[in-house]
């Protein structure tokens, strides 16, 4: 009897200080007790979901982080002090500096033409910057949650009338693909959706109005 009652609160116990230490890949046994199966059951059921999870967000995080490293566009990360906390190589090619001088920064104590302009930048706004009055660069900055507050970054594309027109280019491939897609999905949706309003004949006459219109809607 006692055991029956200690064992639960051990394993609650054991369970609790694996998730407290992060550590998801403890998983237990069942012992054949009812009572004491259910429960590791729903433990090892979690553990499984949290692991799942943790390996996505860090997967998604390495992708994220790459994409950043290699992407054409300057782009640089503010932390909640609007200071510099992130960089990749192509912003830093842009302002023409070493990137460990841009650690901790804020944008407008950069002596750069360029960070001039992206200092006075309107969060969700885009502005295109001349420099020198050769190069020409557009900029736009934008904000992102982390853990509940708001951190902004800052995107650097450097524009020219060959790559404007490449861009347009791509731009109408993606839209051209996108409507491809959509429409690949709309098609077998509508068709649901008709077969289900040839069942409305089976609906009770009092909700057989409300059902047809849902469906319209959904149409």
């Amino acid at each position: 009897l006692y055991q029956s009652l200690v064992n639960p609160i051990e394993l609650i116990n054991r369970g609790t200080y694996a998730i407290k230490e992060r550590d998801f890949t403890v998983k237990f046994q069942g012992v054949g007790q009812r009572d004491m199966d259910q429960l590791i059951e729903v433990y090892n059921s979690m553990i499984d979901e949290l692991r799942e999870e943790r390996t996505q967000k860090a997967q998604k995080h390495f992708f994220l982080e790459k994409l950043i490293q290699n992407s054409p566009t300057g782009i640089i990360i503010l932390n909640l002090d609007g200071e510099i906390s992130s960089w990749n190589p192509k912003a830093a090619a842009y302002l023409d500096t070493e990137g460990e001088v841009l650690m901790g920064k804020k944008t407008e104590d950069l002596d750069h033409p360029l960070m001039k302009k992206i200092s006075e930048l309107a969060v969700g706004k885009t502005e295109v910057v001349a420099v020198n009055g050769v190069e020409t660069f557009k900029c736009h900055k934008a904000q992102f949650i982390d853990r509940g507050f708001a951190n902004y970054f800052i995107m650097i594309e450097e524009l020219t009338a060959e790559k404007l027109e490449i861009e347009k280019a791509a731009y109408g491939k993606v839209i051209r693909m996108m409507a491809h897609e959509v429409n690949n999905s709309i098609g077998p949706i509508n068709s649901i959706l008709e077969s289900l309003d040839n069942y409305s004949e089976h609906i009770p006459e009092e909700d057989r109005n409300e059902y047809q219109d849902i469906l319209k809607i959904a149409h």
